[in-house]
């Protein structure tokens, strides 16, 4: 059995968890809102237009990456010489990514045929220049574990955002209303950051070498991660146009929504839990484990219970005309119900300072996500891009699980106990949820039938998987794991609130 990690570190980073999964939470919300009303004033072409232009940011992004941030937060002891180089690399980049990306508008948008790109593209490059200014010093909040901070400084630009985008879009009626939201997002987020944590920096390169082996491998990393990420975007766009793109992009935002709002989070809080781990010489490789639980705990059901209830979920949020996305949801969504283990990992090997070896892990799968889309993209259009990204995600887990066995500690069997109760109750899950025949859809169904096929379903497999999970811990002999992790914060959490309630 492994053993407990440091109750300090680990329940920093499970409150830490929470706090950043509250953000999520929060944005996906405004996020889903907005999109019930975008998808109906704007066409797919709309969204896959400012997805090009975004991919085109990303590319140059990538390539420009410096990785100063994670660099700060897992640096031992930060002065006021390491925040001020690092806020003067990060303005530096930004400057000329957004002259990267300006003087690349007329090219891409020739390349794509798509005049209406260059506009958008000079836009991208704005908004990229004013980033760049935000204030460095609220990387302490990582650094110290204080993401209800972090929460703050996340969600209130995000409000701003999408206020201004939805009115926009009320009165544009076309892809601006994406981009002035986005904008309006950046504005509001730059004073916020100098408000929330006061700081005033210093223009200084003086503690570079401090930054620079770190950033380089980060920078490795970033552009075969562009790769392995936006191949799909290009080739697509290339091959079958804008409107493809939209319903591959929107398609696989709505499968990713277990990794978005639990993997992204939960690998936030792994890393810095890792950071002080390694500084206070705890147990990173317990948390490791016990983080892999906590997150498969949610992450399996979340993914597999999305793809049982895609058609209804496809329905009622994008409504009839994007029909067509629901078998791309699916498979995308089941693949993707497993990223946890390859996440994690790469979240272990930064964290450890093993950067270089996560560009291994990462060239490995990026060459197969690339083969894929070429081979698949131009025979199969959109089907053949999303079973290249399902297999490839797939992939993606062993060959993570075997460098971090190779390069760190793995015990396959301490995984096993963390994650074969999650696994068994996912399959009972689905197994029910596929007999009760709930999910589906009848032709005819309005929103109110298509709110509640996909309630029904979602409360009996929440129930189902409960239930089993709950069964097989007790007959385990309720073994210190996810369960225990759960059931101590829940604990913790209601003797808070009868002590509040007393008070």
């Amino acid at each position: 059995m492994a053993r407990r990690p440091d109750g300090s570190v680990m329940g920093r980073a499970v409150r830490g968890f929470g706090w950043i999964f509250a953000w999520r939470m929060a944005t996906r919300i405004m996020g889903v809102a907005s999109t019930l009303v975008l998808v109906r004033l704007l066409a797919p072409s709309d969204f896959g237009l400012v997805a090009l232009s975004f991919s085109f940011l990303e590319v140059i992004d990538a390539f420009s990456a410096l990785g100063v941030e994670d660099a700060v937060v897992r640096t031992p002891h930060p002065g006021r010489a390491l925040y001020d180089t690092a806020f003067t690399m990060i303005v530096l980049r930004s400057a000329a990514v957004a002259g990267l990306i300006a003087l690349g508008a007329v090219p891409a948008a020739a390349f794509l045929e798509e005049p209406r790109l260059v506009p958008v593209i000079l836009a991208t490059a704005a908004i990229t220049f004013v980033g760049g200014f935000d204030n460095v010093s609220v990387l302490d909040f990582r650094r110290e574990m204080q993401f209800e901070r972090e929460f703050q400084l996340q969600v209130v630009p995000r409000v701003a955002g999408v206020v201004a985008t939805i009115t926009a879009a009320v009165l544009l009626h076309d892809y601006w209303a994406l981009v002035i939201g986005t904008a309006v997002q950046r504005l509001v987020r730059l004073p916020y950051s100098y408000f929330i944590r006061p700081y005033r920096p210093r223009p200084t390169l003086g503690a570079w070498r401090d930054l620079v082996g770190f950033s380089f491998w980060t920078w490795m990393v970033c552009v075969v991660r562009l790769a392995r990420g936006r191949v799909h975007v290009f080739v697509l766009g290339r091959v079958l146009g804008t409107a493809s793109v939209g319903m591959f992009s929107i398609a696989m935002e709505i499968a990713a929504l277990p990794q978005t709002e639990l993997l992204l989070p939960m690998g936030r809080a792994l890393f810095s839990a890792i950071s002080v781990a390694l500084r206070t010489g705890g147990e990173p490789e317990a948390i490791w484990l016990r983080v892999v639980g906590l997150v498969s705990f949610v992450s399996f059901p979340a993914g597999i219970g999305l793809a049982l209830v895609a058609e209804p979920l496809v329905r009622l949020m994008l409504g009839p005309q994007w029909m067509a996305a629901v078998p791309l949801v699916q498979i995308a969504a089941a693949a993707g119900a497993f990223a946890v283990f390859d996440h994690c990992c790469h979240i272990q090997l930064d964290a450890s300072g093993l950067i270089h070896i996560d560009f291994r892990a990462i060239c490995i799968t990026a060459a197969v996500r690339v083969a894929a889309a070429v081979a698949l993209v131009p025979t199969f259009g959109l089907a053949g891009a999303v079973w290249g990204v399902a297999g490839a995600t797939l992939l993606d887990q062993v060959t993570y699980l075997t460098i971090k066995r190779m390069v760190l500690t793995l015990r396959l069997s301490s995984l096993l106990r963390q994650a074969w109760r999650p696994t068994v109750a996912t399959g009972v899950m689905a197994a029910v949820v596929a007999w009760s025949g709930l999910a589906r859809l009848p032709a005819e169904a309005d929103n109110l039938g298509a709110a509640l096929h996909l309630a029904a379903p979602a409360f009996l497999g929440g129930a189902v998987y409960a239930a089993a999970v709950l069964l097989m811990w007790m007959l385990a002999g309720r073994p210190d794991g996810t369960e225990t992790d759960i059931l101590d914060n829940l604990r913790q959490r209601f003797t808070r609130l009868r002590v509040i309630s007393r008070a």
